[in-house]
């Protein structure tokens, strides 16, 4: 059975154009809000461009965002990630496992190096001057060290003097096309009874 897909998308119009500089001691979170399909609103995963140092640790997340800041418990949280290559654009892709948001509501997929103290920023990530066309939601930065509570209490900014999107994609399916824990677990509940059934009916045929 086919279900409903959306990608969000604006490396279409990145023309190799970056922002920076992610990682410690300048911005230590760099992020994309967005705006969940209505119809397709369960985040499969996301990906954006990074130039920058292998040295840099960080690790994705996703939260609810209020306009200016992410708002309460982390949703999503990757293992800790990093480029391998200092000296082009990587498309570093976070994978959530199927992460039910709420259709047309507002969320910020972001990356961060505040989990633990290092240094060696100075990053770039693929900017989108203008957005590309997505009027979804925006670019956001954070200089918040490594205090990782200034996510959901201070406000983010965008680039200086510059509206527009990273250079990212974010693929959504349909609640459908991602069955809930139970039903796999009654669907395989139901299959073993139908081989008990069929081998007990053999036996006593013999």
């Amino acid at each position: 059975m086919a279900y409903a897909d959306t990608a969000i998308d604006t490396t279409p119009s990145w023309v190799g154009i970056g922002v920076n500089a992610f990682g410690p001691p300048i911005y230590e979170t760099f992020g994309q809000t967005i705006t969940v399909p209505v119809t397709d609103a369960v985040l499969l995963s996301w990906t954006f461009f990074m130039e920058q140092s292998p040295s840099t640790q960080f690790q994705g997340e996703v939260y609810a965002w209020n306009g200016t800041m992410a708002t309460g418990p982390s949703l999503f949280e990757s293992p800790v990630m990093t480029t391998t290559n200092a000296n082009v654009f990587q498309p570093i892709t976070f994978n959530t496992g199927g992460l039910a948001l709420t259709p047309g509501d507002t969320y910020v997929l972001f990356a961060s190096s505040s989990t633990d103290a290092q240094s060696g920023g100075g990053g770039t990530w693929g900017f989108v001057p203008g957005g590309g066309g997505y009027t979804g939601g925006s670019f956001f930065a954070l200089d918040n060290g490594t205090s990782t509570a200034q996510w959901t209490s201070e406000f983010w900014a965008g680039a200086p003097g510059i509206v527009g999107s990273l250079a990212f994609k974010a693929d959504f399916d349909s609640p459908a096309a991602v069955p809930e824990p139970s039903s796999r677990i009654l669907l395989g509940t139901v299959l073993c009874a139908m081989i008990a059934l069929t081998l007990r009916r053999r036996k006593l045929a013999h």
